[in-house]
């Protein structure tokens, strides 16, 4: 996978989730998660661009480490998410497995970088 094809999908990724939030009501707990959740989905694109301007090897892992907590996260409040709310539930299941999809890429990312 190119660079630039991990970078938009991840961006599409935080996309996804801020637009299935828009629309969501609830009451003030399915707030809190809205509010953790976008700020977690949205933090994994931001480590993701720092880390491409690591200053160094050590630098560029620990960012890339960072966005993977941060999918980590995201996909945590993804399926709390789904068991509160039966709104937009198909989508929800579709960011849940596009989370896992990318904690792989990224978890990939980590440990090759760790054997150099």
């Amino acid at each position: 996978m190119e660079k630039r094809d991990l970078e938009d999908r991840i961006t599409r990724f935080a996309v996804g989730v801020a637009s299935i939030l828009h629309d969501l009501k609830g009451d003030s707990m399915i707030t809190v998660v809205k509010n953790q959740l976008f700020r977690s989905s949205t933090s994994v694109g931001a480590n993701y661009h720092e880390a491409q301007g690591g200053l160094s090897l050590a630098d560029f892992r620990c960012k890339i480490h960072l966005s993977l907590k941060e999918l980590r996260e995201t996909w945590y409040w993804l399926v709390i998410l789904r068991a509160l709310t039966n709104q937009n539930i198909h989508i929800v299941d579709a960011l849940i497995n596009e989370a896992e999809q990318l904690k792989k890429i990224l978890g990939s990312i980590v440990a090759r970088t760790r054997m150099k």
